[in-house]
């Protein structure tokens, strides 16, 4: 006759494989789910990062802006602190003349 087989001791074995493989998905189902929830927070990082990166560009635009409105008031500030010591210079000759008549 061939070698008996302890089908009990093979069993064993098959159940073992099994269990080993059970415990391999589960792992894998883990990493998975580990790696999902990475990836979305990667996603909303992305989305975070373009939302401040276009607040960042308007806020540039912004400034520029404010600079050549500043550069424009500053003009218009000498212009006006010109013609006023003009006209400070003309009311002096004025009252001088003024009173040098009087």
């Amino acid at each position: 006759m061939g070698p008996e087989v302890d089908f009990n001791q093979f069993f064993e074995k098959i159940d073992q494989k099994i269990e080993n493989l059970v415990g391999r998905i589960k792992r894998l189902e883990k990493e998975n789910r580990r790696l999902r929830e990475e990836s979305s927070q990667s996603e909303e990082l992305k989305t975070e990062l373009e939302r401040l990166k276009s607040q960042a560009e308007t806020a540039s635009r912004d400034r520029s802006g404010l600079n050549e409105k500043v550069q424009t008031l500053e003009t218009e500030r000498g212009q006006v602190r010109t013609r006023l010591q003009g006209v400070l210079t003309r009311l002096d000759q004025l009252l001088a003349t003024d009173e040098g008549d009087g």
